[in-house]
């Protein structure tokens, strides 16, 4: 189930707005918690992977998943599926060094139109770019 569009990444106050970060590289998440921090976010957990994903957010409900696509276990496009089906007003901002090639950003817009994609690694001048902007993605407010 797609997300219906809606630009409110831009209008949203994301500050003390809880994220989950889920990427399978430690210092990946390190570098992303700096970014979140900085903007005012909440970092709610940590997950290696989809599964641990999941798991995470059947314990405790956040704003944003900000989510890799490769990982081991399930990864990021299988976990984004089934986020959608549970929890289709989730907030997803998907981050991989796959985003480079304009082949694969666009198959995954295809599927996933309300899903911002952003290039690693995450700077957060590209954060700030997209809640302040009128991007073409967006996602529906919580």
């Amino acid at each position: 189930m797609k997300p219906e569009l809606k630009n409110d990444w831009g209008s949203k106050d994301w500050t003390g707005k809880k994220v989950l970060i889920v990427d399978d590289a430690k210092i990946v998440r390190h570098a992303v918690k700096k970014v979140y921090t900085a903007a005012g976010m909440v970092i709610a957990g940590e997950a290696e992977n989809g599964v641990q994903a999941l798991d995470a957010l059947a314990k405790q409900m956040v704003d944003l998943v900000h989510l890799d696509i490769i990982m081991p276990e399930m990864n990021g496009i299988d976990c984004m599926r089934i986020i959608f089906d549970k929890y289709p007003d989730l907030a997803v901002l998907v981050s991989s060094c796959l985003l480079e090639d304009r082949q694969v950003v666009a198959r995954l817009e295809e599927e996933f139109t309300a899903v911002p994609f952003l290039s690693k690694p995450l700077t957060a001048e590209a954060l700030h770019e997209l809640f302040n902007s009128n991007a073409q993605h967006f996602l529906q407010s919580a």
